[in-house]
């Protein structure tokens, strides 16, 4: 479970812990990569090193928006459109001046994406959208036995990696399973699941 305060409550497999310190080590990662962009947005970098970081972790764009959204200032983009007002707005309301903090999984004309964002002191918005690929390869390199395999969902239940490809492209909500209600509640420890249930899943 991804939880967008950046705080995760991962679901513990047995023998599958290095799922949850991997994902764990990568969102501290990709924050840190972001926050370092943000807090010196005005310097120059080496030519292709603000890429090569941001590319590393997934981003497909850091920009910053002025505090009425009527201006864009794009510092990096891989082939992603500026979000619409709504967006731009719903991630306003997450940010906060101290941290950086984590939306859940949403939908875009370029994919799922997952958007960092923080406020400057002039109020100004600072986000980032990072492509979910490196949830999809861990999951894939995840197998319980013959039939089970994980699930990586964020902190509403809604699907970022899953075996079903439909799943992973909708961002399908499974909140309503009660072993993802576990995870989105913080719960941890070995679940074991029933047949019937892995056939849901």
């Amino acid at each position: 479970c991804l939880d967008g305060s950046l705080t995760p409550s991962w679901p513990y497999f047995r023998g599958q812990r290095h799922l949850a310190s991997s994902l764990d080590r990568y969102a501290t990662d990709m924050k840190a990569a972001f926050d370092f962009v943000a807090e010196n947005e005005g310097r120059a970098f080496a030519l292709g090193s603000l890429s090569q970081l941001l590319e590393a972790y997934s981003f497909r764009m850091v920009a910053i928006v002025d505090s009425d959204n009527s201006n864009v200032e794009k510092l990096y983009e891989r082939e992603f459109s500026v979000p619409s007002l709504e967006v731009l707005d719903s991630l306003r309301e997450m940010a906060t001046n101290e941290t950086s903090t984590l939306s859940g999984v949403q939908s875009s004309p370029h994919g799922p994406v997952i958007y960092v964002a923080r406020l400057s002191q002039a109020g100004t918005l600072v986000f980032g959208a990072v492509d979910t690929s490196y949830f999809v390869e861990q999951q894939m390199k995840i197998a319980l036995g013959d039939r089970g395999h994980a699930m990586i969902v964020d902190h509403r239940g809604r699907v970022i990696a899953h075996p079903k490809k439909e799943w992973t492209e909708t961002s399908k909500d499974v909140s309503g399973l009660a072993v993802v209600q576990r995870m989105t509640s913080g719960q941890t420890g070995v679940l074991q699941f029933s047949l019937p249930l892995l056939r849901l899943m």
